[in-house]
């Protein structure tokens, strides 16, 4: 019997919005396909406690009781495997993609509908995080870009090619999300840090997402971005990027911001 193909589901990279997007700004989450994650049948690199408890989780879920294909996950189980090469803990949504496959294969009766697919891959990445937004999954899944703006999402298409502008810089840390998370919210106690929030970033912030959207960036806009998160979210760039971050700020040709968390993972660079 041949091999059942299993399709690629994509790495997500969130351009714009990060942490930001928790405290009323917009955000721009697009697929990445230079990373990926799919099943495949592989005896010797099965996942099968990751597999089998995800399985369980789903099948017990409120949301999912009489969705799952039960027969035929236990049938693929003794050799299904997971391929991946999405770094973890790099916050380009590995866990998403996982859930995207999933979904695809075994949860029946599948929402059509933006709205009520994102709150399905909410629920289902749920097990990884604790609480998820759905939009990873969602990005994985549906391969569209997306536009977050006041807990609403919005598909959109960019107007030009995101490729030879954007590149991903590994700064070689893993970092754990959370932690990050819970540094920023102890940066918004701080009265000044948070007007500059609201007053600054996150004007500068929706601005530049419109222009992408329109496909006509400032890039002077970006250079701005990229000096005001050098100069007031430093405790989330790790010091082993920061020379590099400078030096692109110093020469004017290449703007350097988070991508994701912060703290490690990977980071964005915008190519003048």
């Amino acid at each position: 019997m041949a091999p059942l193909h299993y399709p690629n589901f994509p790495s997500k990279l969130l351009l714009f919005g990060e942490h930001i997007v928790l405290y009323g700004a917009n955000a721009l989450a697009v697929p990445y396909p230079r990373y990926s994650l799919s099943f495949s049948e592989n005896k010797s690199n099965r996942f099968f406690d990751l597999l089998e408890s995800f399985y369980q989780y789903a099948l017990h879920h409120p949301s999912f009781i009489d969705r799952i294909d039960c027969e035929r996950f236990e049938s693929l189980l003794p050799t299904l495997a997971i391929e991946s090469d999405i770094p973890i803990g790099y916050g380009l949504g590995s866990s998403g993609a996982f859930v995207a496959a999933f979904y695809d294969q075994f949860v029946v009766d599948k929402k059509t509908d933006f709205i009520s697919l994102k709150t399905d891959l909410a629920s289902l990445e749920s097990y990884f995080h604790g609480k998820s937004s759905g939009v990873d999954p969602l990005v994985s899944y549906t391969r569209h870009h997306f536009l977050i703006q006041s807990e609403q999402i919005h598909p959109i298409t960019l107007s030009f090619e995101l490729a030879p502008k954007i590149e991903l810089v590994d700064s070689d840390i893993p970092r754990e999300g959370k932690e990050a998370i819970a540094l920023f919210r102890s940066m918004m106690h701080q009265k000044p840090f948070e007007q500059m929030l609201y007053q600054e970033m996150i004007p500068l912030n929706n601005r530049i997402i419109s222009q992408m959207i329109e496909g006509n960036v400032d890039f002077d806009d970006i250079i701005k971005l990229s000096a005001l998160q050098f100069e007031h979210y430093l405790p989330l760039i790790p010091i082993e990027m920061r020379q590099e971050w400078r030096a692109g700020l110093d020469s004017g040709t290449y703007a350097t911001k988070l991508c994701g968390a912060g703290m490690g993972g990977m980071f964005l660079r915008f190519l003048k």
